[in-house]
């Protein structure tokens, strides 16, 4: 979506399609969604992996090279579903996401952050 655009946010039953939000509000939604529906984005997946979400449905916009790789690689791992955007059916593209089990477990940005200035301190310290 785009900030500059009108916020148009469309509810039927349990689903909430949003045209843009702003970070604080995407983190918030992207909490507590069961199944986060996306663009296949290196920085959208970093934050699929910090928020351990393990059911995804990616969707690479076509034409990027790199969105495409990205999830065609994560669905060889086994790791989230994609589908490309014109071949989309989203009652059947969504149960396939109950398939796949997300990113292998990994510790957080906050305690590998950690781990690194204790490492580096140590060399000091010494």
């Amino acid at each position: 979506g785009s900030p500059q655009r009108p916020k148009a946010a469309v509810r039927r039953g349990d689903w909430i399609c949003v045209s843009y939000v702003s970070t604080e509000e995407k983190a918030e939604l992207m909490n507590r969604a069961k199944c986060v529906i996306c663009r296949s984005g290196y920085t959208t997946l970093m934050e699929l992996a910090e928020l351990g979400k393990d059911r995804a449905l990616l969707i690479p916009t076509p034409g990027q090279t790199e969105q495409e790789f990205l999830s065609w690689y994560y669905k060889e791992k086994g790791w989230f579903y994609s589908q490309e955007q014109g071949s989309l059916d989203l009652l059947d593209d969504i149960e396939m996401t109950r398939k796949y089990h997300g990113f292998p477990a990994m510790p957080k940005t906050a305690e590998n952050t950690h781990r690194l200035y204790d490492e580096l301190l140590a060399g000091y310290l010494e």
